[in-house]
């Protein structure tokens, strides 16, 4: 079934129903919406139909098991949105042509592929969000008043370079590719 560490749910026109047992005779705990992100606690074949147990993310932290045709793994990009990494840590950041170089922190959502979605917390309190695809950057999320003139990637001495614009990140390139911590 699911391996996957967070699932959301789809494929429904109205709630999903969470229930206190896996099985469709047990009491409904509560009820999520499609594509709402949920924690997998685990998956299980049940006799009338398979179930996942799973954790809501919200301040309640319910519990309850979902059947598991209704669930999926959730993407990089729900789950980068939602402040849930596969990896966290501290890059290399320049913002700004004539700024030194700092420590900026990240976190980053895989997909597998080499597509993976790193989100820089700049010093600034802004985010930069950029997506990879294959192994190379594909766009970054920008603002309205974010026009930027170059946007590029690169791989050296094991190191992916970013930049856009003027702001230049480096990160670790097997953490992007996903076979490293």
């Amino acid at each position: 079934m699911f391996e996957a560490g967070y699932l959301n749910a789809h494929g429904l026109s109205g709630p999903l129903n969470i229930r206190e047992s896996a099985s469709t005779q047990s009491a409904i705990v509560t009820r999520v919406l499609a594509g709402t992100l949920q924690r997998n606690a685990g998956c299980a074949k049940q006799d009338d139909r398979d179930g996942c147990e799973i954790e809501c993310l919200d301040a309640s932290g319910t519990r309850g098991w979902a059947a598991a045709e209704y669930l999926q793994p959730a993407p990089a990009t729900m789950r980068a949105q939602n402040g849930r990494f596969d990896n966290i840590g501290r890059l290399s950041c320049r913002i700004g042509a004539t700024q030194e170089a700092q420590d900026c922190g990240f976190g980053i959502a895989r997909d597998g592929n080499q597509s993976a979605i790193p989100v820089v917390f700049k010093p600034d309190g802004f985010e930069r969000v950029v997506h990879f695809a294959n192994g190379a950057m594909s766009y970054a999320k920008l603002d309205e008043t974010d026009a930027p003139t170059l946007m590029e990637s690169s791989v050296s001495d094991g190191m992916m370079h970013i930049r856009i614009s003027d702001e230049h990140y480096a990160i670790a390139a097997h953490v992007v590719g996903g076979n490293g911590q």
